[in-house]
């Protein structure tokens, strides 16, 4: 009976809040969100289809995930949610206590929105790449809304120049791409791109008498990989030394130096990202032996193509 209740609830909620978009007074942002918490709680189906939907989709997901939302939707929300409770009240509310109840409960809505978290969002996609060699390609046929940034390399420089670009342009959407080496028995082949979908910080830990012991190693997820993507996915190893023997290898098939941290400055930030990597060798080989020209040209190529996904 409680999940039935929650579903119409939450159907008549979406009806209502698709209709927001088009009509004026009908405070959209406010009557998804109650549909999101209603079918969280009674229709994982209904749940899933709200999150993947292209239009509303991204901000609830930043909602359910504790990620907050944009400013200007959290304006625009309270402007309209205020304007259509005065609307009513004044024209169609003659008890006083039914004009008390809707102010109040406007007032409970408005609090709890201006108190969510902010997510810093612009218009830009921001690619980030280790080095300009690595973006050289991508950069000389630019898309529109497109800001490319160099970070350096290793995760001291790329975490900080990672938040400071993150600051200056407020992206939508932040893109590490570079090259990557690939494990040896990964199935990966010199060229091919992939989108991470974890980073492993591998050598994070102590050497002991008996080996090395990763003890603060961590492992981030992206969150962010679009449901419909035609790129495949793998898992990465962050490593300040690369090549590194000591580490633990099962279950990555990329190493990098670069990703750990910008998952991690990325996810307390707020700012939705994603990264893309290309193989240019095998871990281990010697660097006269990367095939960087066919890395560089696959990157930029596929980089433009997740781009036109993203914009799709």
């Amino acid at each position: 009976m409680k999940k039935t209740f929650l579903k119409i609830v939450g159907y008549l909620s979406v009806a209502l809040g698709f209709a927001g978009a088009f009509l004026p007074l009908v405070p959209t942002t406010p009557l998804l969100l109650l549909a999101l918490w209603c079918f969280s709680r009674s229709s994982p189906k209904m749940n899933a289809w709200l999150l993947g939907n292209r239009m509303f989709g991204r901000y609830l997901k930043d909602y359910e995930q504790g990620r907050g939302i944009p400013k200007v939707v959290k304006v625009s929300s309270v402007i309209i949610l205020w304007s259509s409770i005065l609307f009513t009240t004044i024209v169609f509310t003659e008890a006083w206590w039914l004009r008390a109840l809707l102010l109040l409960m406007a007032l409970l809505v408005s609090v709890h929105i201006l108190n969510l978290k902010t997510l810093l969002t612009g218009s830009k996609i921001l690619v980030l790449i280790p080095t300009a060699m690595e973006g050289e390609k991508f950069a000389a046929n630019l898309p529109p809304n497109v800001a490319v940034e160099t970070i350096g390399i290793g995760p001291y420089r790329s975490a900080f120049n990672t938040y400071h670009h993150i600051l200056r342009h407020r992206p939508r959407m932040a893109i590490l791409a570079g090259i990557a080496g690939t494990y040896p028995g990964s199935g990966l082949s010199t060229g091919e791109s992939r989108l991470v979908k974890a980073e492993n910080a591998a050598d994070l830990g102590s050497f002991l008498p008996e080996g090395f012991q990763p003890k603060f190693a961590e492992r981030l997820e992206c969150p962010h990989i679009p449901q419909e993507t035609t790129f495949s996915t793998a898992d990465s190893n962050t490593l300040s030394a690369a090549s590194a023997p000591f580490v633990e290898r099962s279950g990555a098939q990329l190493e990098n130096m670069e990703g750990a941290s910008f998952f991690y400055v990325c996810t307390q930030s707020g700012t939705p990202f994603l990264e893309l990597r290309t193989i240019s060798n095998r871990v281990g080989e010697p660097f006269p032996d990367w095939n960087i020209e066919t890395a560089t040209d696959n990157l930029a190529r596929d980089l433009n193509r997740l781009i036109h996904e993203l914009e799709a």
